[in-house]
């Protein structure tokens, strides 16, 4: 594969009435880890920060065993948003090995 990590703003949401919008589907179900992350500017709210964008993303990182689940994963988009570069690392030599 040829996954790359970018630099991105992204918005951050809490749980808590995210899931409602469809921007969160993926493949007809929720993101993929446990954060609510989407570029910013996607949609409006949320809390603008400084992350990774992890592109060619196809899930691979969930198959791992100590896959950490501090990101949002959408296969449908082949893409990964998270907060921490070494998630970010994580993701992409998943989805290059």
């Amino acid at each position: 594969m040829n996954a790359k990590i970018l630099s991105a703003r992204l918005s951050i949401w809490s749980d808590d009435g995210a899931s409602s919008s469809p921007l969160w589907d993926d493949n007809g179900g929720a993101p993929d880890g446990n954060l609510w992350i989407l570029p910013e500017g996607t949609i409006e709210g949320g809390k603008t920060v400084e992350g990774y964008l992890v592109t060619g993303y196809t899930g691979a990182v969930m198959t791992l065993r100590k896959a950490t689940r501090e990101f949002c994963g959408f296969s449908s988009r082949r893409e990964a948003y998270c907060l921490d570069r070494e998630v970010a690392e994580e993701i992409c030599n998943a989805e290059n090995t």
